[in-house]
């Protein structure tokens, strides 16, 4: 089957989402943000959350949603069977990220904007065209017909 553009869609920005999350991750790890892709990117009030015990738990949550996010846009892109239903869970597992983030650390713009795309993305995941593509869908019926 030839993959949806759709498919191809939300696995390109599944793989910008997995990038940017683990980049994300990484100065609440305590990896040092010297690395040209972080120089611009201001998270929590790093300098005041850094070491802290909330650094590390929304970091490993980050470097989590963004890794999922990556096995997902390669799967997708694949067509693999399993890509589905990894696509939906961590799709929703991002966007309850988001929705804590947007609650906890007051991320407003980045966390609605995930949120929304995440919505995006699960609705277009229960498209019949996405659950066929991923060879969701049987056409197998259990009722006998009547005689």
């Amino acid at each position: 089957m030839k993959r949806p553009t759709g498919v191809t869609v939300i696995a390109v920005l599944a793989l910008i989402g997995g990038v940017l999350g683990l980049a994300a991750a990484l100065p609440m790890l305590g990896v040092s943000t010297d690395l040209p892709l972080l120089a611009d990117i201001e998270l929590v009030h790093l300098e005041t959350m850094a070491a802290t015990d909330a650094a590390v738990f929304w970091g490993i949550g980050l470097a989590i949603g963004g890794a999922l996010q990556l096995f997902f846009s390669i799967s997708a892109l694949m067509l693999e069977r399993w890509a589905w239903p990894l696509g939906v869970g961590s799709t929703a597992a991002v966007a309850i990220l988001d929705a804590a983030m947007l609650i906890q650390l007051e991320l407003a713009w980045s966390a609605f904007a995930g949120i929304v795309l995440a919505l995006a993305v699960l609705t277009y995941l229960y498209t019949e065209t996405a659950r066929e593509a991923f060879d969701h869908v049987t056409n197998v019926h259990i009722h006998p017909s009547p005689a």
